[in-house]
């Protein structure tokens, strides 16, 4: 990547501690702009280089690939999601149903 702003990266690396952490795997960022590391599967940063000015440089770490135990998220995958979508739909339709039988029921002036 080349991230020429400081925010960018810096929230970049954030994401990329999380996404080692959800998939369980090492993951490298090699960034000319400002910020390249290496995270382990756990997400703990082994080597990082920051380079606000834009430049070269090495970033060398010793790494070992996940043990092949899924996570939670990953074993479920996007079901999690659908199954939260699906209830958002329930409960908007639920909460116009309830609104209509309150109109219905209600005193007419």
């Amino acid at each position: 990547t080349y991230d020429t702003t400081v925010g960018i990266s810096e929230q970049n690396w954030t994401h990329f501690v999380f996404r080692s952490v959800e998939n369980q795997v090492p993951v490298v960022n090699a960034d000319r702009g400002y910020y390249s590391m290496i995270t382990d599967s756990h997400g703990e940063i082994l080597a990082d280089l920051r380079t606000p000015e834009g430049g070269s440089g090495v970033v060398i770490a010793d790494v070992t690939l996940a043990s092949g135990d899924a996570t939670f998220y990953t074993k479920v995958g996007d079901w999690l999601g659908w199954v939260s979508l699906a209830g958002f739909i329930f409960f908007i339709v639920y909460q116009s149903m309830v609104e209509k039988r309150a109109k219905k029921a209600a005193p007419k002036a």
